[in-house]
């Protein structure tokens, strides 16, 4: 226990844990097997459909959630969100871009043909990953339709307007990330942007 040559917080398993009473990894990382023991059951695996409905509970297909950013708000460190056929944007309520912020978080589509997420008209990424660490794992899914500009002060990312994807480790597995843009406009002082369908910083 803490004997690690790096805190648990910067690699990323400061929500796992190796102990038998699911206690978390804090302080010097933990060695050995990391595991999501901790996580709430409830909040173990949410599901989302397009009959969902954002008042549920999320907790199985009969109860699914209507949208993947109410599941994201519910997510906990591990929790895996598995996502039906259909399309996901404004439209349907999305809110852009779709935050991944906790460690082994995972978004599971039924195949890229499948579960489409597509931020047309929100002028925004897709998807922004942030100090996923673990298990992250996006699969399954098609990305389309973010826009990337580098205009903080109104909430957007200049980089992977479909995948922005920072100080993380993720896996990406059977998706297609399509007709994304990172602009710069002389509006924006053509500020520099990188990546229109995916970007990845400090990250494998």
């Amino acid at each position: 226990v803490n004997v690690g040559g790096a805190s648990a917080g910067a690699v990323g398993l400061a929500d796992y844990t190796t102990q038998a009473d699911g206690q978390a990894d804090s302080g010097g990382v933990d060695l050995g097997y990391h595991q999501t023991d901790g996580v709430d059951p409830a909040a173990a695996d949410l599901y989302v459909a397009e009959d969902g409905d954002d008042g549920r509970s999320g907790t199985t297909w009969a109860t699914s959630l209507r949208t993947i950013s109410s599941a994201l708000a519910l997510a906990q460190a591990g929790t895996r969100i598995h996502v039906g056929a259909g399309t996901y944007s404004t439209n349907s309520l999305e809110r852009f871009p779709l935050v991944l912020n906790k460690a082994g978080i995972q978004v599971l589509g039924i195949g890229a043909t499948g579960t489409v997420i597509d931020a047309a008209g929100s002028g925004q990424n897709v998807v922004l990953v942030d100090g996923v660490g673990g298990d992250g794992r996006i699969e399954g899914v098609t990305i389309t339709g973010g826009y990337a500009t580098n205009v903080l002060e109104v909430g957007q990312y200049g980089y992977g307007g479909g995948l922005n994807i920072r100080n993380s480790t993720l896996t990406v597995a059977g998706c297609r990330v399509s007709s994304n843009w990172a602009v710069a406009r002389a509006q924006y002082n053509y500020v520099t942007t990188q990546g229109g369908g995916i970007f990845a910083q400090n990250s494998a």
